[in-house]
């Protein structure tokens, strides 16, 4: 990982978790941008957002006509990567005045478990 992804990395994690931006690294400004772009246009399902694809990277690439390189592309990708961890750890904590879900159980379903989950008398 570069310094400059790095250093971006940190700046998304900043940006989720406090009101306070930390000044973009030098070099960093179009990637930010690129970013910001991709974020902006990200496809959501039922759970929650996906991540940032690489069609969505090159097709973003040819329209927008700027010349990317793999560094960039694995810079994009390690961004959204931060994003999306820092989303779905957000999600698991329960919201003030909800309760939070129980724990998921150690024991794997067996066919026998889920009959006695289900058993009519």
């Amino acid at each position: 990982m570069s310094k400059l992804q790095e250093r971006l990395c940190e700046v998304v994690k900043h940006s989720l978790s406090s009101k306070t931006a930390l000044p973009l690294p030098e070099g960093g400004q179009l990637l930010w941008q690129w970013f910001c772009d991709l974020h902006g246009s990200r496809s959501w399902r039922a759970n929650g957002p996906n991540p940032i694809s690489y069609g969505e990277i090159a097709i973003y690439r040819q329209v927008s006509g700027w010349p990317m390189e793999e560094c960039h592309v694995v810079a994009l990708r390690a961004m959204d990567d931060v994003w999306l961890t820092a989303y779905y750890e957000q999600q698991k904590k329960p919201k003030r005045g909800e309760l939070a879900l129980p724990a998921l159980s150690d024991r794997s379903m067996t066919t026998a478990l889920f009959d006695a989950m289900f058993e009519v008398e």
